[in-house]
């Protein structure tokens, strides 16, 4: 399983794609704002793929519903 921090890029990743639609330098900027360290776990990712080749990667829109779900359970 992959550390929490690496899913939690793949989260914050797939959320800046709402905003983003590419990988521009706008695009990493949001996801460095949000994960300063990104890089590092965007490495780990491409380093364990082949660790990782059976889990199910969620889409941009999956991911949103679920940030949407966790936010609407937050105080």
């Amino acid at each position: 399983m992959a550390p929490p921090q690496a899913l939690e890029y793949v989260v914050i990743h797939e959320l800046c794609h709402l905003h983003e639609f590419n990988h521009s330098p706008r695009f990493w900027a949001l996801v460095a704002a949000q994960m300063p360290d990104y890089e590092v776990w965007k490495k780990w990712l491409k380093t364990h793929a082949d660790d990782m080749s059976g889990l199910n990667i969620p889409t941009t829109a999956t991911v949103a519903a679920w940030w949407i779900l966790i936010k609407a359970r937050l105080p």
